[in-house]
């Protein structure tokens, strides 16, 4: 009986320390992502800032987040994922950094 209980304590430790693991995996993906859509979101504004006014000062945060996207597409591609589903979402033509244009 004691063998048993000492099995599944260990058991149930090395299961969390599984699940930890995957749970830090996944909040890295995750916090690579939100970065990744405020840099879109900041490009997108700025660049839309611009088409309504003609004022130059709104390329500003488009031009700084169009050069802080290669690196953040490449932390996400680079993110720990269990599984390959993140290359078909992550390769999707229209999200690469070449579509956006200077405005």
């Amino acid at each position: 009986m004691l063998g048993t209980s000492a099995w599944i304590t260990y058991a149930n430790s090395a299961g969390g320390e599984a699940s930890d693991a995957l749970g830090g995996q996944v909040r890295r993906a995750q916090l690579a992502t939100e970065t990744l859509l405020s840099q879109l979101k900041d490009a997108e504004t700025g660049q839309r800032g611009f088409l309504l006014t003609g004022n130059p000062a709104y390329l500003e945060p488009y031009d700084a987040a169009r050069q802080r996207l290669d690196a953040d597409f490449k932390r996400l591609e680079q993110a720990p994922l269990p599984d390959n589903r993140r290359t078909a979402a992550i390769g999707m033509p229209f999200l690469r950094v070449g579509s956006l244009g200077r405005y």
